[in-house]
């Protein structure tokens, strides 16, 4: 709840059934820099990163191929026992990741969020090359 997942770019939806986990891999921006001048652009720190959302289901993915997909916001809404809550301790949530184009929605317990490489600092427009 506490991230920022603003301006994220979305580079691949995959699906595991075996563990039933939707997986995103996005670029994920782990800090915004200020610009060192009035009117100047930001500079970010992003890492490419993999989102692995638990237990996932009802996945319902509405998007226009308009362009690179950036992440406008994600939600949680409706905290519920899980449909097989006798083999999982946690409540299962209504996800909704808005992005520029669209929209995923979906049931899912929790996610993790997984760096793939160390930060590194990038003054382009997002999204970059």
């Amino acid at each position: 709840d506490s991230l920022d997942w603003h301006d994220a770019t979305i580079h691949g939806l995959f699906f595991n059934p075996e563990k039933f986990e939707f997986i995103l891999q996005i670029d994920f921006i782990v800090e915004w820099i200020q610009p060192t001048e009035k009117g100047g652009a930001y500079s970010f720190k992003i890492a490419p990163a993999t989102l692995v959302f638990k237990n996932a289901y009802n996945i319902s993915i509405q998007l226009e191929p308009y362009g690179d997909i950036q992440v406008d916001n994600i939600t949680r809404t409706n905290p519920q026992k899980p449909r097989n809550a006798e083999l999982l301790s946690d409540k299962e949530w209504n996800w909704v990741i808005d992005c520029n184009y669209g929209q995923i929605c979906f049931t899912a317990l929790d996610f993790n969020l997984t760096l793939l490489q160390e930060p590194f600092i990038s003054t382009c427009e997002l999204p970059c090359p």
